[in-house]
């Protein structure tokens, strides 16, 4: 069963973070068009950087997409915009793949860390650079936050629950708060339950553990439903497996059909460069969202007796996609590389790193953090332990290269 999740979690994961950085290398290309005289917009400059853009972009989805977990709201619900009842609300394997492939991938850590970086360092711009993550962090938190509140008023105003958005919002606080401060463990439905253990990206204040409350299952406590200790709960519609069965195949297929197009496309097209290597990005951008996603089902809430609540995998990525990115960097600043040379690490760093690095994730883990300040500074200790460390590997594996020429 575990060996079937994965598979489907894979294969929604692959899908998701190629359109994630397609929609990323597009997004990103938009912004500059105007730049080279052609229609459209032209920012560049100050503490405007490429990455910006779709880093926003998909820290507002990431909010948009949060769990009933997330935002607090005791009705159990995996996708807080959609009806308690819709079939997608138990599929895992796509909610990973919207959350952690598509936002994850969309958004990108590494680049960012490259584009501040290595300015600062050839052009001596320390001050903008150190602006620029302001603006970049702040920004970021900002959509995602935005994106939650999407979320929150769609379910508050246009889903037939109408829930008391701000009483369970307080009440689901409550429980987290006094869990993190040991009264006791919070209450959480069985399929918020799941969700927390198969989805490590999903942002918590602390490691748990999350025991399932079978008073909160479906969000109906059992004297509604009438069923008595130990009775299985309600069962799955008929149809909800076929659908679920209908979504993976579609995706599936989908994943076939796209991985085989981007790699005819990136044989054949020869006259834009670009796109060529927007095609390879594509392509390497799968194994860089599986590295992040195994890292976090590993390390994520799990190491440290002392430091439980820390998402040691998420920064693990990020910290390892910035040093290879920064290396990429390093390796396209010297001459004679030629075409495949400077395609390839273009690729590399486009595609593997930034789908290896998030934004989004980290956002969405500071936010949840801030829950509990002035209680414990999570939210500080994390963000300081990811911005330094990535300016720390620009100065050692960039800074190193060109200081050294």
């Amino acid at each position: 069963m575990a060996l079937h999740r994965d598979v489907l979690i894979l294969t929604h994961l692959a899908l998701w973070a190629q359109l994630g950085v397609l929609t990323r290398i597009f997004f990103s290309k938009f912004f500059v068009l105007g730049c080279s005289g052609q229609w459209g917009p032209c920012l560049t400059g100050g503490t405007y950087y490429g990455s910006l853009p779709p880093n926003l972009l998909g820290s507002l989805i990431m909010g948009a997409l949060v769990s009933s977990s997330v935002v607090g709201l005791s009705t159990p619900k995996e996708v807080t915009l959609l009806p308690a009842s819709h079939p997608w609300q138990k599929n895992i394997p796509l909610h990973i793949g919207l959350r952690t492939g598509y936002c994850g991938s969309l958004t990108t850590f590494g680049t960012w860390q490259v584009e501040l970086m290595t300015e600062a360092i050839s052009l001596n711009q320390w001050v903008n650079a150190i602006m620029a993550y302001i603006v970049g962090l702040a920004a970021s938190l900002m959509a995602y936050i935005v994106g939650c509140h999407i979320a929150l008023g769609i379910d508050r105003y246009l889903l037939p629950e109408r829930e008391d958005v701000l009483a369970q919002e307080a009440a689901f606080l409550a429980e987290e708060v006094a869990a993190e401060r040991g009264r006791r463990p919070p209450r959480i439905s069985p399929s918020q339950a799941e969700e927390l253990e198969v989805d490590l990206d999903l942002p918590r204040i602390s490691s748990g553990p999350y025991p399932a409350d079978p008073a909160l299952a479906d969000g109906t406590p059992k004297a509604v439903l009438g069923a008595e200790e130990g009775a299985p709960g309600p069962q799955p519609r008929p149809w909800a497996r076929w659908r679920g069965n209908r979504t993976h195949a579609a995706t599936a297929l989908a994943l076939a059909a796209l991985t085989a197009g981007w790699a005819v496309g990136a044989g054949l097209e020869r006259e834009h460069t670009w796109i060529r290597t927007a095609f390879f990005s594509v392509l390497l951008g799968v194994p860089g969202c599986w590295l992040r996603w195994f890292l976090a089902q590993q390390l994520n809430y799990r190491q440290s007796s002392r430091c439980p609540w820390y998402p040691t995998g998420t920064l693990a990525a990020n910290m390892l996609g910035t040093a290879t990115s920064f290396a990429m960097a390093a390796t396209q600043a010297r001459a004679g590389l030629g075409y495949w040379g400077a395609l390839l690490t273009s690729a590399v760093q486009t595609g593997f790193c930034g789908a290896l690095t998030t934004v989004s994730t980290l956002v969405a883990e500071i936010v949840k953090f801030s829950a509990v300040y002035p209680d414990q500074f999570h939210a500080y200790t994390y963000t300081l332990h990811s911005l330094v460390g990535g300016a720390l590997l620009g100065i050692a594996v960039y800074g190193g290269a060109y200081w050294s020429q």
